[in-house]
């Protein structure tokens, strides 16, 4: 069963909800689901430099509390 990290949204209103999704241990996916893809460029801008840090640390938090660390990479 997957785990909800969160939703996070652009300035154009565009929402992303970000799960983690199990798979073999240690290793874990993230499943991204937008409202509109592909992204518009500031959309992509805006996951580059808002999102995907926010997606980071929200990620290490979540493993802080149940188990070995996730780090992103974009």
């Amino acid at each position: 069963m997957r785990a909800k990290l969160g939703t996070w949204s652009c300035h154009s209103g565009n929402r992303c909800d970000v799960f983690i999704v199990p798979t073999l241990e240690p290793i874990r996916e993230l499943a991204l689901e937008w409202d509109r893809f592909p992204l518009s460029k500031a959309d992509e801008a805006c996951y580059l430099t808002e999102i995907l840090p926010a997606i980071e640390l929200r990620a290490r938090e979540y493993f802080e509390l149940v188990g070995p660390a996730l780090v992103v990479l974009g």
